[in-house]
């Protein structure tokens, strides 16, 4: 990372980046003057504003969600393709098309890099396809479309997180009783989280995929844990 070779951001690595233990130092609130919003609506290249940012805590020791990681992550991705045209190609040909994923778009900001942060949008079915493969362990129809292994990577708790509730990339279920993020659901659990309570759960143990696509404004009002239990508990035991 050239923005980063002459300090001590140069020990970030990409397992870090992944489980959100960077250091890196990034406001996650949306509202005027954060830096969530200032990347997502204020500049072309929305990964430049956490690639700018110091160290807040030393790598790999402090858990803090940061939506900036992701898009540093983008911006790496990004630079291991030959051309934009084939890095535009490819979340379509790795990944939607061989889904089915056919209602599926993912933005990119000005500069032509994809946010990886937001601005992924498709229909519940096609959400469903995605929580799908993940439940497969990267296989479909027989073809293995993500690394062996990288199933298990997503969805294995952080040691920074402090309760256990964060994986790589993915939000975990992880604890003991009571102590988990949802504690009426499965441990083995582990979801994508959507900015206003959207919500891909998967759930290995019972073989299930839950989507939810509503909208909340308020997060605290609606019951994730609620929700996803009485679901399973709906379904075949």
């Amino acid at each position: 990372m050239p923005q980063w070779a002459d300090d001590e951001r140069a020990e970030i690595t990409l397992d870090a980046l992944m489980r959100m233990s960077s250091g890196l130092e990034f406001e996650e609130r949306y509202g005027p003057l954060a830096d969530a919003t200032h990347m997502l609506f204020e500049v072309d290249d929305a990964a430049a504003v956490p690639l700018a940012k110091p160290l807040e805590h030393p790598v790999d020791t402090h858990f803090s969600y940061s939506s900036g990681t992701t898009n540093v992550l983008m911006w790496i991705v990004a630079r291991q393709f030959d051309s934009a045209d084939a890095y535009h190609r490819y979340p379509y040909e790795a990944l939607f098309e061989p889904l089915g994923m056919r209602t599926a778009v993912i933005e990119t900001d000005a500069s032509g890099t994809f946010v990886g942060s937001s601005f992924m949008y498709a229909s519940a079915r096609d959400w469903a396809r995605f929580g799908q493969l993940y439940l497969q362990d990267g296989i479909w129809q027989g073809i293995r479309l993500l690394p062996r292994g990288w199933t298990a990577y997503s969805a294995a708790a952080s040691h920074t997180a402090p309760a256990g509730e964060y994986g790589a990339q993915f939000w975990t279920n992880a604890g003991d009783g009571r102590s988990r993020p949802d504690p009426d659901v499965p441990a083995d659990a582990f979801k994508a989280s959507g900015y206003q309570g959207q919500l891909v759960y998967v759930v290995p143990s019972r073989e299930a995929v839950i989507v939810r696509l509503g909208m909340t404004h308020d997060r605290a009002a609606w019951d994730a844990n609620a929700f996803t239990a009485a679901v399973l508990a709906a379904l075949p035991p």
